[in-house]
């Protein structure tokens, strides 16, 4: 299962889905016959940040009233990526409008080395790449979500 819901602020499902406007993303995937949920916050930096940046721009959200939105994990930004569209980006466009075919900073440092390296993730196909954490890309916040259960 790979289910998108577009969210509002306060964490009720946006009337429109076909809106661009929603501040949140809630993703329910099925993993190993788990069920896993992760919000993703869709605003963006207004320019493309360093890792150390990325990631402290990430923490300082407050987005949904919470306070505890974290740069994403290369995991979770390719549990974003639906493998069944047939056309790029992988991910939808109108669910992540300011991310659409980005680069991504992920908060994964790479220790092998050489050091100062960390990895990113392109959200046209999905790919994990290590890259040099003065690098700029974009940044995607997100943070644990509950299972929605339709009603």
């Amino acid at each position: 299962m790979y289910k998108l819901t577009k969210l509002n602020a306060d964490l009720s499902v946006a009337a429109d889905q076909t809106a661009t406007d929603h501040p949140i993303l809630h993703l329910q995937r099925e993993i190993y016959g788990h069920q896993v949920a992760i919000l993703f916050a869709t605003v963006a930096p207004p320019k493309d940040l360093s890792w150390q940046a990325a990631n402290t721009w990430c923490r300082e959200q407050r987005v949904g009233g919470f306070e505890d939105w974290d740069s994403t994990t290369p995991e979770g930004a390719q549990l974003l990526i639906n493998h069944a569209r047939t056309e790029w980006p992988l991910v939808d466009p109108s669910y992540l409008p300011n991310h659409a075919g980005k680069w991504v900073w992920t908060k994964a440092e790479d220790l092998t080395p050489p050091r100062g390296c960390a990895f990113a993730v392109i959200l046209n196909y999905g790919g994990v790449y290590r890259d040099r954490q003065s690098n700029h890309y974009s940044a995607l916040p997100c943070r644990p979500g509950q299972i929605l259960v339709d009603r």
